[in-house]
């Protein structure tokens, strides 16, 4: 009857000598320096992009939202805002700057 040991035996033992494994080359601080380069210019592109992107962003979204706050000021002396039809273009709106900021 074979035990626990027996089924869990994954066929490796331990030993103290490396069996003749040869030891990975180590990089120059050079090779480190270029490397640490290379992604700090990844990282800076990187991130270049990401700014040009939610600029870009928050260009379109400034676009849907200012045109209605200057609407609103318009005829300041005026105490009251006739708006029928509203919930209709809000949520218009309101799914035109979801699309930007959540697609």
């Amino acid at each position: 009857m074979p035990t626990i040991q027996d089924e869990y035996d994954f066929g490796f033992t331990f030993s103290e000598s490396d069996g003749g494994a040869s030891v990975p080359p180590t990089a120059s601080n050079e090779d480190l320096k270029l490397l640490q380069d290379k992604v700090d210019s990844l990282i800076n592109t990187q991130s270049q992009l990401l700014e040009e992107k939610y600029k870009s962003k928050l260009k379109e979204v400034e676009a849907l939202i200012l045109p209605l706050l200057y609407n609103l000021m318009k005829n300041p002396d005026k105490a009251y805002i006739k708006w029928e039809g509203r919930e209709a273009v809000i949520k218009k709106q309101i799914e035109k700057i979801t699309a930007i900021t959540r697609g």
